[in-house]
């Protein structure tokens, strides 16, 4: 290693550059151990963007689980998770954001009023219609129907059978 090297050529420096050799060999250190720090971030940074694009082309497919995304990606669970660490959204609720706003986009769509809402929430891999509505609401602070009535202009109450498209 250099600091190896640096105290066997110790002995050989000319009287008064020591100083010199020990501030290089400290700044050499140092630009190392900053270095590894910023690999690391920008390895999380690009494993953080694979995931995320992963998980954008294949948001219409069920099963988005940590350990689908994880193989497809060649790495491991915990390593999906830790892409997220620090994030304001884990990695189950970024999926799950994802796949609401594109509901949304998909129910409030002008011309897409053939399509039910369950037809739309299955097409974005929810598999229950009842956690899809609730996580909706909860989400959009309104349900997927009312949004859907306002978006086509024909919202007339929320129990209407008009609205129930």
């Amino acid at each position: 290693s250099l600091l190896w090297v640096l105290c066997e050529e110790a002995a050989r420096l000319a009287s008064g550059s020591g100083d010199e050799v020990a501030q290089a060999g400290i700044r050499v250190l140092k630009n190392a151990v900053l270095d590894r720090g910023a690999r690391r971030r920008k390895c999380k940074e690009m494993r953080l963007r694979r995931v995320r694009e992963f998980v954008e082309w294949h948001l219409r497919e069920g099963g988005q689980s940590v350990g689908r995304v994880a193989r497809a990606l060649n790495c491991t669970d915990r390593s999906v998770h830790r892409a997220f660490r620090g994030q304001s959204e884990t990695f189950t609720r970024y999926v799950l954001r994802l796949r609401l706003e594109r509901c949304r986009l998909a129910l409030c769509e002008p011309g897409a009023g053939h399509r039910s809402i369950t037809e739309i929430a299955f097409s974005y891999g929810f598999v229950n219609l009842a956690h899809f509505s609730r996580a909706y609401k909860e989400m959009f602070g309104s349900s997927p129907r009312h949004a859907r009535a306002l978006a086509m202009g024909s919202f007339s109450g929320v129990g209407s059978a008009s609205s129930a498209k």
